[in-house]
């Protein structure tokens, strides 16, 4: 993600003043900053879940079902950050002047000055085939702040008997899904996701502002 995050950078730099610049530079870092956290979350989740073999603990909810509670509930809360960061920055970068308090996906999709383009891939990763895996983090993330833990809005299973190393699974819309294996898509859909709104919000720029 740094990656992307310098070459957006460096293409951009030239079409907004300093103080709007400064401004974006923030948003960029805050992204950054919130992606590592998730995936840091991921990677303690899979620490969590090597060490679930040790049968030998004390406690082992206390030492293991809790830490991974902890860490998905993380996880889901640092994936929307992340979401609500992105836009926030097509409202800086397309100069949509949409009121910070009230940046979100419905003002900046519905926004006149959003391109066409962009439009279009809000909706590709937020409505169709993919949007399991948004409504995964934009709306578990609601219940978990305002109204519930972790631990009642997506219960963790353990299956002791999968082999080696226990298999941690949850339920989402009634399937049986992978910790692990979620986590890793939801996060790779999520910088999918950022990647090109980078590169649409590249073209645009540079399209509309030269």
């Amino acid at each position: 993600m740094k990656n992307h995050i310098e070459k957006l950078s460096d293409k951009l730099s030239d079409y907004y003043n300093d103080e709007e610049w400064d401004a974006l530079v923030e948003l960029l870092d805050s992204l950054e900053f919130k992606y590592n956290k998730t995936s840091y979350h991921l990677v303690n989740i899979k620490q969590k879940l090597e060490k679930s073999t040790d049968f030998n603990m004390d406690n082992y909810y206390d030492e293991v079902c809790n830490p991974l509670y902890y860490e998905t509930e993380s996880f889901v809360i640092a994936m929307r950050s992340t979401a609500d960061i992105i836009m926030h920055i097509i409202n800086r970068t397309m100069k949509l002047g949409i009121e910070s308090s009230k940046v979100n996906l419905s003002t900046v999709y519905k926004h006149p000055k959003t391109t066409k383009t962009i439009k279009n891939i809000l909706h590709r990763y937020t409505h169709n085939r993919d949007s399991a895996l948004w409504n995964f983090f934009y709306q578990f993330r609601n219940e978990i702040v305002h109204e519930k833990s972790i631990t009642q809005t997506l219960p963790i299973t353990i299956n002791f008997f999968n082999g080696p190393q226990p298999l941690a699974y949850f339920e989402i819309n009634g399937q049986k899904q992978n910790v692990v294996i979620y986590l890793e898509t939801a996060l790779n859909f999520l910088k999918r996701f950022v990647i090109h709104l980078f590169e649409q919000i590249e073209i645009t720029v540079e399209h509309n502002f030269s």
